[in-house]
């Protein structure tokens, strides 16, 4: 006799495996007193089955059910601090609840929200006061949880990719760090021996964040003869573990010039790693 392991969507069907056929899922649900069953190789399959029997029977699915608010506070308290680092899970949890669930597109449903009412929302929080930064950061959450959603089998396709911000975008900056000339030399020189002198130098002269300097490649620096470094890239921790990814903002993205005071420093760099590159000095 089958046994319930698994309960899925109470009141609107249930999915679980039977006791005496390891590996054999069932999808089942009752409408008007008429119990239907179907049995699926997979988990995965017999909630897809449980979603077609719904449909079949009038029954409303749990994608048809899902706000985009309601997603919105189970992905940034339950899916997301899974996948990403305590404090950028909080920054998720912070923007979901002052960005997107103050606004009217919060009760749509997930699956039908449209790429024209995301811009809509957008130009909102911007006409809001916000800046277009906070703005952008809050469009790349809300795509993150769109990823979140696909993952989960909710919707079929990410309507945050297609929108774009209203306005010209902010021109890209170059970052510089706040310090004095003497606490730059003493620090210069204090690295003057170290292999990691080219590291350090680089975050002086050009204000590269840390985690943009260790994740550059022998191409990002070789157009140095061209008087640029091109950063395209960023170190970073996700869920505990260390990887290579995009920068941590879309301006992040750009082609500093380098200093020539940079540049033997550089070359010196490079000798000590076997490649001297003596043609761009």
């Amino acid at each position: 006799m089958a046994r319930r392991r698994r309960r899925a969507e109470p009141g609107a069907g249930t999915c679980y495996e039977r006791a005496d056929r390891p590996g054999t899922w069932v999808a089942e649900i009752t409408v008007e007193g008429k119990r239907e069953r179907r049995h699926y190789a997979s988990r995965a399959a017999a909630r897809a089955g449980l979603d077609d029997l719904r449909r079949a029977g009038g029954v409303t699915t749990r994608a048809q059910r899902e706000t985009l608010g309601s997603w919105l506070r189970r992905w940034s308290s339950e899916i997301a601090p899974t996948r990403v680092e305590p404090k950028t899970a909080q920054t998720y949890a912070t923007i979901v609840r002052n960005q997107w669930l103050t606004q009217p597109i919060a009760d749509r449903p997930l699956i039908a929200v449209q790429t024209d009412e995301i811009e809509a929302t957008l130009e909102a929080l911007l006409r809001s006061g916000l800046k277009r930064s906070t703005v952008e950061h809050a469009r790349a959450v809300l795509s993150a949880a769109y990823a979140g959603a696909i993952r989960a089998k909710l919707v079929s396709a990410n309507p945050v990719l297609a929108s774009e911000l209203p306005g010209r975008p902010d021109a890209p900056r170059v970052r510089q760090l706040r310090l004095s000339e003497d606490v730059a030399q003493r620090i210069s020189d204090a690295v003057a021996d170290h292999p990691l002198r080219a590291f350090v130098e680089i975050m002086l002269h050009m204000g590269f964040r840390p985690a943009e300097v260790l994740a550059l490649r022998w191409e990002d620096v070789n157009p140095i003869k061209d008087g640029v470094i091109h950063v395209g890239q960023a170190v970073k921790q996700v869920g505990g573990t260390w990887t290579v990814g995009t920068p941590k903002t879309a301006h992040s993205t750009r082609d500093v010039p380098t200093p020539p005071e940079l540049r033997p420093v550089l070359f010196q760099h490079f000798h000590r790693a076997g490649n001297p590159m003596a043609g761009w000095l």
